[in-house]
């Protein structure tokens, strides 16, 4: 069972990473053959990873080790098979993208490569192969980057992101070299094991937690390293659907794979959740103003990471685990059909004759209260104790503040009905969405670290956020409203600009890429 299962989990990804030695002009002379080959490989990979993870379900035996190349358990899983399904269709959808095009030997040669060192970081069971592979994506990502070398705003987008990952491989590096010399281990079992029997040094452990917390920031687009995602516009589409569907999530699975390590240090996790909230709330006032699709999706995408890295620094990471799956599936979907949606994309505007009659003051108020009483009485059916959940209390918060502003937008544009349908569909949305918590929860509970309770500390970040997504939502619905204030106006210009963080980075990091 042990070579069955390691050699459907490793097989494919051979075959990705054996693009490295194809020669170019063979590649070029035989590209419909190269493309169908890229296109099979994803999906014998997609179809791999559901057979293994089956099997993995029905084994007496919970993970599957070849270390220190592969440690596959049900965490592992599950991602893997996020990232084969979300390649397949990728890879499907850019031999008709680019279909006619020169150069597409080279870019299907990167994309192969790219899939296969994301596959080869999600079962990674060292340290040393997590960095090896979460280096390989960043390269091969940036050559994929630079499809279309001469576009300028591709070129100073490419070598932003370049620079901005390296500082995450520098920051995973130094906590890798820690563990060799403290622990004198780094694969992935053994050293978990050496963490919770606690022979490890304190501040060791810490200051590997801090250093890895740094590396995810970096890989995930975090403010204040975020301004480069939004520039990748100029990259084929079939680049930004990956991007944004996996490789932008590995911030996130590298905090949730190491939680045992991290949450050693819970003022790590306590800043980052203060720093992903920050990061949401930039990026989501400036997703509302944006005039591209593409681009609103960018920082949509940015919000998204932020929300994820809030609930890394509560400790729920199994509800970060689902949020990387829900997000990955719609963010490959809304990239894929981007050219398909502008005509009827609805695009904020201050224009108040762009409005339709808005409901009472009285109606917003009873969508509020029902809002909060749906959440408590969908946790109470499936039996959630959310003061027993880390940052349980603040995250069915953000929950509740999601529907009160999907049901204003949705009765503001009367397209949901009267408002009891629209409060029935609430009821769903939230009872599916919990319910996916659970089966997420049930797959890879074991495999995540559960965060000590920390109650000052998980009150004061809670309030934080909280707060956080309070301003959001209050300007969210100002800008429904119409409202013309001067500042608004600034706030709207502002947003526009992203904040002005790509002015900034691009003022510190280009000079350095140049060099």
């Amino acid at each position: 069972m042990k070579l069955l299962v390691l050699g459907l989990v490793l097989l494919p990804i051979a075959a990705f990473f054996s693009a490295i030695f194809v020669p170019g002009s063979r590649i070029d002379a035989k590209i419909s053959h190269w493309r169908r080959s890229v296109v099979v490989v994803a999906f014998a990979q997609f179809v791999a990873s559901v057979v293994v993870f089956l099997l993995a379900k029905v084994s007496p035996e919970h993970s599957f080790d070849w270390l220190p190349l592969c440690h596959y358990n049900s965490l592992a899983g599950l991602m893997l098979m996020l990232v084969s399904f979300v390649g397949w269709n990728v890879s499907q959808f850019a031999v008709r993208y680019l279909d006619g095009e020169p150069h597409q030997g080279r870019f299907f040669r990167y994309l192969a490569i790219t899939i296969g060192a994301v596959s080869l970081f999600v079962v990674a069971g060292n340290l040393w192969i997590l960095l090896f592979a979460l280096l390989v994506t960043s390269l091969s990502l940036h050559a994929l980057l630079l499809h279309y070398p001469d576009r300028p705003a591709a070129r100073s987008a490419a070598w932003t992101k370049f620079v901005v990952s390296r500082l995450g491989d520098f920051a995973l590096l130094a906590a890798t070299v820690i563990a060799v010399r403290t622990c004198g281990v780094t694969n992935l079992p053994a050293l978990f094991d050496i963490v919770e029997s606690g022979s490890a040094s304190r501040s060791a452990l810490t200051s590997m937690a801090w250093l890895i917390v740094l590396a995810a920031m970096a890989k995930s687009a975090q403010f204040p390293l975020h301004g480069w995602l939004p520039e990748t516009l100029e990259t084929p589409t079939p680049v930004s659907a990956l991007m944004h569907a996996g490789i932008v999530n590995a911030g996130g699975y590298l905090l949730i794979r190491l939680s045992p390590i991290v949450i050693s240090a819970p003022w790590a996790l306590a800043t980052l959740a203060v720093i992903g909230s920050i990061t949401l709330l930039l990026a989501g006032l400036s997703m509302m103003v944006q005039p591209s699709v593409k681009r609103s999706l960018a920082y949509s995408t940015v919000a998204q990471m932020g929300f994820m890295m809030v609930q890394c620094g509560f400790g729920a990471f199994s509800a970060a685990m689902l949020h990387i799956v829900a997000h990955s599936l719609y963010k490959a979907h809304a990239f894929l059909r981007s050219g398909s949606v502008v005509d009827d994309a609805k695009l904020v505007r201050y224009s108040s004759n762009q409005l339709r009659a808005r409901p009472s003051w009285l109606a917003r108020g009873f969508v509020v209260v029902a809002s909060v009483a749906t959440v408590a009485s969908v946790c109470a059916v499936l039996q959630l104790d959310l003061l027993q959940k880390p940052g349980g209390i603040a995250l069915a918060t953000v929950f509740a503040f999601a529907l009160i502003a999907w049901q204003w937008e949705s009765q503001d544009e009367s397209q949901m009905g009267t408002m009891p349908r629209t409060m029935l569909i609430a009821v769903l949305l939230t009872g599916s969405y919990l319910t996916c918590f659970l089966a997420v929860d049930y797959v890879v509970g074991a495999d995540v670290a559960k965060m000590p309770l920390q109650p000052m500390m998980q009150v004061a970040v809670s309030a934080w956020v909280i707060g956080t997504f309070s301003v959001l939502l209050l300007v969210h619905g100002l800008v429904r409203r119409g409202s013309h204030g001067v500042w608004m106006q600034k706030l709207y210009l502002s947003a526009l600009n992203g904040f002005y963080v790509k002015a900034v980075q691009q003022r510190v990091f280009e000079p350095l890429a140049r060099s």
